[in-house]
């Protein structure tokens, strides 16, 4: 009696290894997306709240502090102090004021340093909303 497995058996095992990397191989990438677009976002609430931090505890008797960050191709207009990630590649930050305080901040066109995410926020909005650029 021989040993092995016959052609069938292994053209089988095969199939079924096909079937679930169709299945798995669209949720691992859907969760690797989405663990992207989370850190991007985490991100931008980062900059947002070093932007509003920068402003409270500005130490300068020369000139008013920045309220509003530009970003051109990763650089930036204003100097943030106290974030070292990624800067991202286009965009605006702005703080809005009220009797010299900070009452909330705009999110303009805010683009991943690859290109990918775009993060907005209106000024009446609670939330920042990241969605895929164009």
């Amino acid at each position: 009696m021989k040993k092995g497995f016959t052609l069938i058996e292994l053209l089988a095992v095969i199939v079924i290894l096909a079937i679930i990397m169709v299945i798995s191989v669209p949720i691992v990438l859907n969760v690797i997306n989405d663990s992207k677009k989370s850190a991007y976002e985490n991100d931008v609430k980062t900059l947002i709240d070093i932007a509003i931090l920068n402003y409270e505890t500005y130490d300068s008797d020369d000139n008013n502090p920045p309220t509003s960050y530009n970003f051109s191709d990763s650089t930036i207009s204003s100097k943030l102090e106290g974030y070292d990630g990624d800067l991202p590649k286009s965009g605006t930050i702005t703080l809005n004021l009220e009797n010299g305080r900070v009452t909330s901040v705009t999110v303009s066109s805010l683009t991943s340093k690859d290109g990918v995410w775009c993060a907005n926020k209106n000024s009446s909005d609670e939330n920042v909303t990241i969605n895929k650029c164009n």
